[in-house]
């Protein structure tokens, strides 16, 4: 694979190598934790806290409510993707897109770190009501994503260095102004207001400031 290759280009030959003629990408256990699925925003750029993402070998799909229909065409067109809006129940809409996207009879891998139990079985529920031969085979894909995520491209590479510089200026300019009673709690706020300041998104994890 060349290294112009897009994302979609290494999903796709993710796909084929592993035998499969979709990827379903979802975000986690409806993202009851507040953390959008960065397997899908990987891939697709959609940033919604519900919704999935479907590539299969010729198009790429993101399924949304109605609440991010907007969001979804404005973020995932940029990745190649077209926005496709669910309506009514599973067992109404699932049937109408695998249909849509050519997926009958297919076999479509769903990638296991994003998708909860719960969802996975609404997922085969309302695929076990449609028809034999347009039912498609639903079946585990485990590290496709994961996998393309260690390899870094250039645009991550960029994002890597701007997130060490914010760290590196928060770092200095809070530690100029610690002074005996300060404590952590407010050394550890003042790192993430200065990268917030500096247009960082927020930290990673809760800082962790230890004195003493």
């Amino acid at each position: 694979m060349s290294g112009t290759a897009t994302r979609l280009d290494r999903v796709r030959a993710a796909m084929e190598k592993a035998k499969l003629d979709a990827l379903l990408i979802s975000s986690p256990v409806e993202d009851s934790f507040g953390r959008n699925s960065q397997n899908r925003r990987y891939v697709s750029g959609f940033t919604g806290s519900w919704g999935y993402a479907l590539v299969t070998k010729k198009r790429a799909i993101l399924a949304v409510d109605f609440r991010y229909v907007e969001q979804a065409e404005k973020e995932g067109e940029a990745h190649g993707f077209e926005t496709w809006k669910t309506e009514g129940k599973m067992t109404k809409w699932v049937p109408k897109l695998i249909g849509e996207a050519g997926l009958e009879g297919k076999r479509v891998g769903v990638s296991g770190a994003d998708m909860s139990l719960g969802s996975f079985d609404a997922w085969q529920s309302a695929v076990a009501k449609m028809k034999g031969p347009t039912r498609p085979k639903l079946t585990a894909a485990r590290g496709i994503v994961e996998g393309l995520r260690r390899q870094k491209d250039a645009a991550e590479l960029t994002e890597l260095q701007r997130a060490i510089d914010l760290a590196d200026i928060a770092f200095t300019q809070v530690s100029r102004s610690i002074e005996p009673g300060t404590t952590e709690l407010q050394v550890a706020a003042r790192i993430e207001a200065v990268i917030r300041a500096n247009g960082g998104d927020g930290v990673s994890f809760d800082t962790i400031v230890a004195a003493g």
